[in-house]
């Protein structure tokens, strides 16, 4: 049977949680209340995206795939994300193993629909995925700062890096509280 692995580098709280299927395949990633909510934000409470996975796998969830929440903080098995290395590798560059934490900015605080204040906290992703991430930035904007610089400053905003990663230029991404 096939597996889809849901995972984030944080502690489990608040913070960035990814959806990848054992061929090393990024799905999707969502910032999450904490791991308790990870699998119905991005699988169950989703449909166009069970449509996706289903699509991926070739049929149906519990018939030919299973959905495994691994505990933080964590990557996927080592064997998936080499595959998922392998697919992000050019010839002109290789993709690390570094797994130490980059920063990824809290967002400005808000009142929620009750008017209390919500301070959201700072996440982090692995360093391998920043510097996916900061590929793109650098191709757009210069090397003017390094990856460590940004990440003294403070790292990637959450949607930032999703752009980056994506290399979405349209910055058409939006921000669905």
């Amino acid at each position: 049977m096939r597996k889809l692995y849901i995972f984030t580098t944080g502690n489990g709280g608040d913070g960035i949680y990814y959806a990848m299927s054992d061929s090393g395949y990024c799905f999707a990633s969502h910032y999450c209340s904490g791991i308790g909510f990870a699998e119905g934000d991005l699988i169950t409470n989703r449909p166009e995206r069970k449509e996706m996975y289903e699509k991926h796998f070739g049929g149906e969830r519990d018939k030919v795939f299973e959905v495994i929440v691994l505990e933080p903080p964590c990557s996927p098995p080592e064997e998936v994300l080499a595959l998922y290395k392998k697919a992000h590798a050019r010839e002109d560059r290789e993709v690390s193993d570094d797994t130490r934490p980059f920063p990824i900015q809290a967002e400005s605080s808000y009142r929620d629909s009750e008017g209390r204040m919500i301070y959201p906290r700072e996440s982090c992703v692995p360093w391998w995925l920043a510097e996916i991430a900061y590929e793109y930035y650098s191709s757009r904007y210069g090397t003017q700062q390094s990856l460590e610089r940004l990440a003294e400053r403070g790292g990637f905003g959450r949607l930032e890096l999703v752009r980056f990663i994506r290399r979405d230029a349209r910055g058409d991404l939006e921000d669905k509280r």
